[in-house]
């Protein structure tokens, strides 16, 4: 398996390309002062992980290259990168969480573009995050119920939403189904007209039903047992912005990576001494990548394996 891991650095070296040579496996590593990327190839096979390539790329860098076509530096990189994947035939590439946001989207779609353009023969498949944090949903709250002895019945349930696009009234009708007691936090990002809209659903919801479903705006949330984050909003600025209940669950439907249920979590905790001795050995920081991308790509690997 033939794998690019790709990361941002601020790497602000004045060391020339070089070859690197070890005891354990042969590196080319190439740095350079004027493009500060760095490739690292190692050639070690060692159970399921071989034949890798790291790049770590300043983004300063990498936002000039990306948006300016006649850029020398650019024709400098993107020859580098052909000449390191010039004997592969099939690549998986896997980006770090940096380019996880609208900005990132743009520098991955110039990083694969290019390796395209560069070897049109090239089979190149990207390793992508499989989120089924919502389809466990229920396996989490049941944990939390039994936990703490509660009466399903009077479960609290706060589904949060900080954007109108997260709002999907069939989710909510699932749950309501389900749960029973059910209010909706509304947050900064859900404008006067959106509010509107939401608002609307919600009364919609409660005359189908006959529940009571509130839609609140306020600090204090304690009242409640699970706390369900349907937007991208970090853990730490939610806790910061709000007081709740102490033996309370908050669950991110968009992060993955908090997801125990999903095989690839499983495949990444049974195989992580060996990833991050491969981390180790490309200069890079596993902390930095997607633990639910990283299993994606064990279980690439092992599906191509049964192929074969």
């Amino acid at each position: 398996m033939n794998t690019l891991f790709i990361d941002i650095s601020n790497l602000d070296s004045k060391t020339k390309a070089q070859k690197k040579f070890s005891l354990s496996n042969i590196k080319y590593k190439a740095k350079t002062n004027i493009l500060k990327y760095e490739l690292v190839e190692d050639f070690l096979k060692n159970g399921t992980m071989t034949n890798n390539i790291s790049l770590k790329i300043n983004k300063d860098i990498l936002e000039n290259i990306a948006n300016n076509k006649k850029n020398i530096r650019r024709l400098y990189f993107e020859n580098d990168l052909k000449n390191r994947i010039k004997n592969i035939d099939k690549l998986n590439i896997v980006f770090s969480n940096y380019f996880e946001n609208e900005n990132g989207n743009i520098y991955k779609n110039y990083i694969v573009n290019t390796l395209k353009k560069k070897r049109e023969d090239l089979s190149l498949k990207e390793i992508l995050i499989d989120n089924k944090m919502s389809n466990h949903l229920t396996k989490y709250i049941d944990d939390y119920v039994k936990e703490h002895s509660i009466n399903q019945n009077k479960l609290k349930i706060l589904a949060i939403f900080n954007d109108i696009n997260d709002y999907i009234e069939d989710k909510l009708k699932e749950y309501i189904l389900r749960y029973k007691f059910i209010d909706v936090l509304r947050m900064n990002g859900i404008n006067k007209i959106d509010y509107k809209k939401l608002s609307t659903s919600i009364d919609e919801l409660n005359d189908e039903f006959g529940s009571t479903i509130d839609i609140i705006q306020r600090r204090n949330i304690q009242e409640y047992n699970i706390y369900l984050m349907f937007s991208k909003v970090k853990k730490e600025d939610f806790y910061s912005h709000y007081i709740l209940r102490k033996k309370s669950k908050y669950i991110d439907l968009n992060n993955a990576d908090d997801d125990i249920y999903n095989e690839n979590i499983k495949l990444y905790k049974r195989n992580k001494y060996e990833l991050s001795t491969l981390f180790n050995r490309l200069e890079l920081s596993d902390d930095n990548f997607s633990k639910n991308k990283l299993g994606a790509l064990i279980l690439e690997d092992m599906n191509l394996k049964l192929d074969r």
